[in-house]
């Protein structure tokens, strides 16, 4: 049902796609959706440690954290750094991924592959060998 849907979706002209909100969430998602809903938290605080924890990471290992998260980022800041990083394009990545890549990465636990192309380019990225099954498991 899932597929008919997508397919459906891609057909269908944009004003007309008011009609989704009124299908409900598990044909839309599947029948595991609503299970994970209730585990899924938007408690802020929870957003600000894990933010602060990837932001963090980025500035240790690539050169685009180092040229733009600063040395002094904390709980106090997280979000205000976050929205003062500049936007990153599919074009940034395709011209320079070196740049945005970690420098924990390399070619024996990582390796690259391409992005489904949906902005008519598909953009090359480097992901570890630890998610190769989750990949293919999508």
């Amino acid at each position: 049902m899932l597929y008919f849907l997508k397919r459906l979706y891609s057909f269908l002209p944009k004003s007309s796609l008011y009609i989704l909100k009124y299908i409900p969430n598990f044909i839309l998602f599947g029948m595991h959706y609503k299970p994970w809903m209730q585990k899924i938290s938007c408690d802020k605080g929870l957003f600000a440690d894990e933010l602060l924890k990837i932001l963090a990471y980025s500035r240790e290992f690539t050169q685009y954290g180092k040229d733009h998260i600063p040395k002094n980022i904390n709980l106090d800041n997280v979000f205000s750094t976050l929205e003062a990083l500049p936007i990153v394009s599919s074009h940034d990545l395709a011209t320079n991924l070196e740049y945005y890549t970690s420098t924990e990465f390399n070619k024996f636990n990582s390796y690259t592959t391409t992005t489904g192309g949906t902005g008519r380019n598909p953009t090359t990225i480097l992901l570890s060998n630890d998610l190769y099954g989750i990949e293919w498991a999508h």
